[in-house]
């Protein structure tokens, strides 16, 4: 497969304090396939560490190591790895596991509602939002998956953080802006995470819209953070004819998934492999995002693997090393379907299949299809072929999506006529780079954790991949 090798070629990296070698499919934050001859080009530092248990680890960080760079997690074992999350300082998976560390040393309600607020200013940045809906409302999309958003998608995540934590919570909008208030200590306090300013009455209490609406001059005294006019913002709070209640809280996601026999993770700091754009089209890059990629394929661990997964149907390794495919019975059709649910918003999608057909009526075709929609053909191979072909989901079917099912079908009257050398399903998501797990001078832990309690060593393991720019 000269031409796959050369944009999908398997990294190996060796790993002396560990012993580890291991195989891997990386690329660079720009999206170019990342070849082995490469690695010694990059300045890379990398650590390697087969993960037989889920827990805490801490990488020895290198004293030539600058930033982190990029995170992999690779299923090398024969059986699929569920709910995994992995993080380094704080664990942002959900809306409870946020708040439990947040609010760990928190000693009152005014304290808890200021520590998430501060912890909502520090991963949302303000810039155009992706969609005009409720997407960015759920605290744990906002922060995991974008980390960018307007007023009211800030305003309403930090509501959300509220209610987890028990307390009292709402969104208001101003006529132009929207603010959250939290209630503790018998009364309303407004908290604005879009200028990340409140406003203190003279007793020290932070004030609410109600009260801001009847004293004005507070807001006028204080500057704005964001250098927005205060007597502008002063004005949004005095308009009480318009300050209303906006729509309710959005809760519910979490940065949770699943790895299945050979596929890989791969998260980074930065990169720009695309984002989602959906309400401002015209609107300029947000000025910081990053991706994850999901890579799932038949070559290298699935070659490796004494039985197929259960996604694989009716084909069968063949060949010297079994470095192919075949049908096991080619009087019914082969398959591979990856069936995926995704924590990270899907940008794109694309599928490379390598194969020899030596018939004219063979056929393998790829088909997409979303919840209970009718399964759409993305493309397909006929007749006699030798080489690779990508298709390209477009991205109208999957851009903004967190779940699509993928099928490849193959049709051969005899199973030496048709060879499937490898297959790969590569899916890029969004990611937020204020959240990538950081192993740096200011923090040695990584959390890995997974359901299953223990994963035998005989039948691979779940491998950790970490990199760091060098100095």
């Amino acid at each position: 497969m000269q031409s796959l090798k050369k944009h999908f070629l398997p990294l190996f990296i060796f790993t002396a304090l560990f012993s580890c070698t291991s195989l891997l499919h990386v690329y660079h934050p720009d999206g170019s396939p990342w070849a082995a001859p490469d690695f010694d080009k990059t300045g890379l530092i990398s650590f390697s560490k087969n993960l037989e248990k889920p827990g805490q680890l801490k990488p020895p960080l290198p004293k030539s190591a600058t930033k982190p760079y990029l995170l992999a997690l690779e299923n090398s074992t024969e059986q699929t790895i569920k709910n995994i999350k992995a993080f380094s300082e704080i664990d942002t998976s959900s809306a409870d596991s946020i708040v439990k560390h947040i609010c760990a040393n928190a000693k009152s309600d005014r304290e808890k509602a200021e520590a998430l607020w501060k912890f909502v200013i520090k991963k949302v940045k303000h810039w155009y939002p992706v969609t005009g809906d409720n997407e960015c409302h759920d605290p744990v999309k906002l922060i995991n998956i974008y980390g960018y958003g307007l007023c009211d998608d800030s305003a309403r995540a930090l509501a959300g953080l509220w209610q987890t934590a028990g307390l009292k919570s709402r969104s208001r909008g101003l006529g132009g802006h929207v603010v959250p208030e939290v209630y503790y200590d018998n009364e309303w306090h407004v908290y604005d995470p879009d200028h990340r300013v409140f406003y203190s009455k003279q007793d020290g209490t932070v004030a609410g819209i109600e009260y801001l609406a009847d004293h004005p001059e507070i807001i006028e005294n204080t500057k704005d953070p964001t250098g927005y006019n205060s007597k502008k913002m002063a004005n949004l709070y005095a308009t009480k004819e318009n300050n209303n209640p906006t729509h309710g809280i959005t809760l519910g996601h979490k940065l949770l998934f699943d790895l299945i026999p050979g596929e890989v993770w791969t998260r980074f700091k930065t990169s720009n492999l695309g984002h989602i754009k959906k309400i401002y089209p015209k609107s300029p890059d947000p000025k910081s995002y990053s991706n994850c990629i999901f890579v799932h394929s038949f070559k290298p661990r699935l070659s490796q693997h004494k039985r197929l997964p259960q996604n694989i149907v009716n084909f069968k390794r063949a060949g010297w090393l079994s470095k192919y495919l075949k049908p096991s019975d080619p009087s019914k059709e082969a398959t591979i379907i990856y069936d995926k649910k995704f924590p990270f918003v899907v940008v794109s999608a694309s599928v490379t299949l390598e194969l020899v057909s030596k018939h004219g009526d063979n056929v393998v075709a790829v088909f997409l299809s979303r919840g209970k929609e009718k399964e759409t053909k993305i493309g397909e191979i006929k007749g006699k072929f030798k080489g690779e072909k990508t298709f390209d989901i477009p991205k109208p079917l999957i851009n903004g999506r967190y779940h699509y099912k993928l099928t490849i079908k193959a049709k051969s009257l005899k199973a030496r006529h048709l060879k499937l050398r490898d297959f790969q399903i590569k899916t890029i998501c969004q990611s937020s780079p204020s959240t990538f797990p950081n192993i740096d001078k200011n923090n040695s832990k990584l959390s890995v954790f997974f359901d299953n309690a223990e994963i035998s060593t005989t039948k691979g393991n779940l491998v950790l991949h970490y990199y760091w720019g060098r100095n």
